[in-house]
């Protein structure tokens, strides 16, 4: 049997827009050096991986939807660090 390559694309998961989106709303400092810095550090994107690990692992364990995303955006935050 051939084998087929499967993409996961991470950012078709409602939740994983849901990081996107904190992510960009944390993102607000009355330093705009900071805000740049930041802005610059967090909109690179990159694979998300961490993140996506932490919502569905969190999801088997039935956590509810609010707490699931605020420690995936943890979890991105502190590998972006």
């Amino acid at each position: 049997m051939p084998h087929t390559k499967t993409q996961l694309n991470c950012f078709d998961l409602p939740e994983m827009q849901l990081v996107e989106n904190r992510l960009k709303e944390i993102n607000t400092y009355d330093n705009p050096y900071l805000s740049e810095v930041t802005g610059y550090i967090l909109s690179q994107g990159g694979k998300r991986i961490r993140p996506l690990l932490v919502l569905l692992c969190s999801d088997i364990y039935g956590a509810n939807l609010k707490t699931r995303v605020d420690v995936a955006v943890a979890a991105e935050l502190i590998h972006s660090a």
